[in-house]
């Protein structure tokens, strides 16, 4: 049980540092669109709001997309 939730948790990790390097690729504000409407349409809605608030965020945004992965959490 505890190994699943493990590479569930490192899931989530790894796909939310893909999305906000997705968010950092985003040049226009079409692009930003697009993406912001992809997101609402894969994710619940409290996972959407989080994924623009840290879109927003530059600091945030890039230390997400940076995140090393390793394989460990």
């Amino acid at each position: 049980m505890e190994d699943l939730f493990t590479r569930e948790l490192l899931k989530s990790r790894v796909d939310l540092m893909i999305q906000m390097q997705r968010a950092l690729a985003c040049r226009t504000k079409r692009q930003k669109i697009k993406l912001a409407r992809e997101w609402k349409a894969k994710y619940s809605e409290l996972m959407y709001k989080e994924l623009i608030a840290c879109a927003k965020d530059k600091r945030v945004r890039a230390n997400i997309a940076n995140w090393e992965n390793d394989g460990r959490i």
